[in-house]
């Protein structure tokens, strides 16, 4: 299962994802996570107030895939 889950995660870097932003990073204050429409964990960095972004919805670039997350440096919309 680790390997197919590596292998999906992995196909989506580089895609644009709609993703709801639900909380501040509990590993990363300057961090906030989110969710995928497809229900995968996303950490997007923020240079503001990150507790302002928690509720909303934005798309983003996926440029780097974990076993479990993804991360992301350009917020699109």
């Amino acid at each position: 299962i680790d390997e197919h889950t590596r292998h999906y995660n992995r196909q989506m870097v580089g895609s644009v994802q709609h993703v709801l932003i639900d909380a501040v990073s509990h590993k990363n204050d300057r961090q906030v996570q989110g969710k995928t429409d497809n229900n995968r964990v996303v950490h997007i960095p923020v240079d503001g107030e990150p507790d302002a972004l928690i509720g909303r919805m934005c798309d983003v670039l996926i440029t780097e895939a974990t076993n479990f997350s993804f991360r992301q440096d350009v917020t699109i919309a």
